[in-house]
């Protein structure tokens, strides 16, 4: 018996040395799919990285160990993962069938990825397929990674799925598809949009997406029915604060002093709704306002007010906006940052 174990043992040593490093570190990579200790040191994975690291030294040309080698940095959180990506995306031309094969992969944080870089390749290919796992996938994030690589596409065969999904019961889901709708400039979908952002249902992250996605599309059509919404007596505030933020994107400045009516209210989501449309209304008397929510506000505040100042377009804010930098928040230094940029580019 003991030695039929170690006959077996040679038998699958033997096998192994067989198999080529690409193969071993494939096998590697599959035994840990549902490892989820993502950014932490795996023995196996480092096993595995090494001698993927052998073979794409050995054959440059090897797609797949060099998107296999991305795959397994991605697990182990190695920096190494973002300089591999630009590797594979100087291939992009046949890129894309490599990836679709990919897709199989049962790592949620994997396929996500590889979802976006499909998103990066410019291919209509890629569409049907973005598609069906717009539709089809099991995980709510490959799914938004599917909606914001079509909507980098621009395809119009994306608008009919995207669309559906703002009837979804999950409110993450509604919100990726209202943000990739802004990529396009359809009627139709600008009626959606209008419905979402005046859907006293809807929650207040979605409805303000909706405003948002309806400025950044541009299309003065949606002009009217916002003006309806700010002026009827039966909107609620939110919605009025949301209709007068999109018009104001629109180059349809109004509602200063009804904005200003709710910047100290005690309902935090609606002083938050009142900093933002008072930027995008670009009334400079709202300038004292909002520098003294960056200052004085509290974290989230401080950062609207920040967006608020570079959406307001006064060069006056820009002291204040220096000093926010340093501010103890990575987000409201980030969107300090942000604001100083886009006056310095007025200016």
């Amino acid at each position: 018996m003991k030695k039929l174990v170690i006959i077996t043992y040679l038998i699958l040593v033997i096998l192994n040395c067989s198999k080529s490093e690409y193969e071993q570190a494939k096998e590697i990579y599959q035994k840990s799919t549902f490892q989820k200790n993502y950014g932490k040191r795996s023995a196996t994975l480092e096993d595995a990285i090494a001698k993927l690291k052998t073979t794409v030294q050995k054959e440059p040309e090897n797609l797949n160990a060099k998107i296999l080698l991305w795959k397994c940095y991605i697990k182990t959180g190695n920096l190494q993962k973002q300089q591999i990506r630009d590797q594979l995306l100087n291939e992009r031309q046949k890129l894309l069938p490599a990836l679709i094969k990919q897709l199989e992969d049962r790592d949620e944080l994997v396929r996500q990825q590889i979802v976006t870089l499909m998103g990066e390749l410019d291919n209509p290919d890629s569409v049907p397929i973005l598609i069906n796992i717009l539709e089809t996938d099991e995980y709510q994030n490959v799914q938004r990674a599917a909606a914001e690589a079509l909507a980098k596409l621009k395809d119009n065969r994306a608008i009919p799925p995207l669309l559906a999904k703002l009837d979804s019961s999950y409110p993450l889901v509604r919100h990726y598809a209202v943000t990739a709708l802004k990529n396009f400039n359809d009627a139709i979908i600008i009626k959606k949009l209008v419905a979402v952002l005046s859907n006293a249902e809807e929650t207040i992250d979605v409805r303000h997406q909706a405003a948002l996605s309806l400025g950044e599309i541009g299309n003065k059509i949606a002009e009217p029915e916002l003006l309806q919404i700010y002026q009827s007596s039966d909107q609620p505030v939110e919605s009025k604060l949301l209709a007068v933020t999109a018009l104001g994107m629109l180059n349809t400045p109004t509602g200063f002093d009804f904005a200003m009516e709710f910047v100290n209210s005690n309902q935090p989501y609606l002083v938050g709704l009142a900093l933002t449309a008072l930027g995008h209304i670009k009334n400079s008397q709202a300038l004292p306002i909002l520098i003294d929510y960056l200052k004085y506000g509290n974290k989230a505040q401080r950062a609207i007010a920040a967006e608020a100042l570079g959406n307001l377009g006064d060069s006056t804010a820009i002291p204040a906006l220096n000093q926010a930098t340093s501010d103890p928040s990575s987000s409201v230094n980030k969107a300090s940052q942000t604001a100083l940029e886009k006056l310095q580019q007025k200016n």
